[in-house]
């Protein structure tokens, strides 16, 4: 299978997961070990006002402190921004899509004003194989991620992604007896 790093996993409509219910996955991470992303669709109500003491900011050099935090999936792990400023990149995920992890680089693009920014408090990960087999099953649908993804209204994307598909696909399918599928469970 093709890298998958920058692709959108849409999850299909019946995958019973509650992780991935109608979620879009940006795919930062595919190698032969495994795969991780964060889901793009997941705002919480916490700010990062409301975390300045957890990432250790004094308040008055945070320009962002309306910025959403965003549950990137049920895996722990580092705070990961996605963001707009190259100069502050680790990686890059998609073109003008940059992602970043470390400390000092996360306390520099909190204070800055201006820079379009995602915050992902966990990630979801894949073991080797894994994703490759869930999408074999049918339990998601792939798509060419970019910019308008990953900074557009995370309460949009679902319908939006839906839409590239057509309705037909983002119908929840039923086996003969009316049940819906579940292609997650394996």
């Amino acid at each position: 299978m093709e890298n998958l790093l920058g692709k959108l996993l849409i999850a299909v409509p019946d995958l019973q997961d509650t992780n991935f219910l109608r979620s879009v996955v940006l795919v930062l991470h595919h190698d032969q070990f495994g795969a991780s992303g964060v889901v793009l669709n997941r705002p919480t109500g916490t700010r990062v006002a409301d975390m300045i003491s957890q990432l250790d900011l004094p308040s008055g050099s945070v320009k962002t402190l309306t910025q959403r935090l965003h549950v990137g999936g049920p895996v722990e792990g580092p705070l990961i921004v996605l963001h707009d400023d190259r100069d502050l990149a680790e990686e890059t995920v998609v073109p003008g899509v940059f992602m970043s992890t470390r400390k000092e680089l996360v306390e520099q693009l909190l204070s800055i004003d201006g820079v379009r920014m995602r915050l992902f408090s966990g990630y979801s990960g894949w073991s080797s194989g894994q994703l490759e087999n869930e999408i074999e099953l049918g339990g998601w649908l792939l798509l060419d991620a970019d910019e308008t993804h990953v900074f557009g209204s995370p309460d949009r994307l679902w319908p939006m992604v839906c839409d590239q598909f057509g309705d037909d696909v983002c119908q929840v399918p039923r086996d003969q007896s009316g049940v819906g599928l579940d292609p997650g469970r394996n």
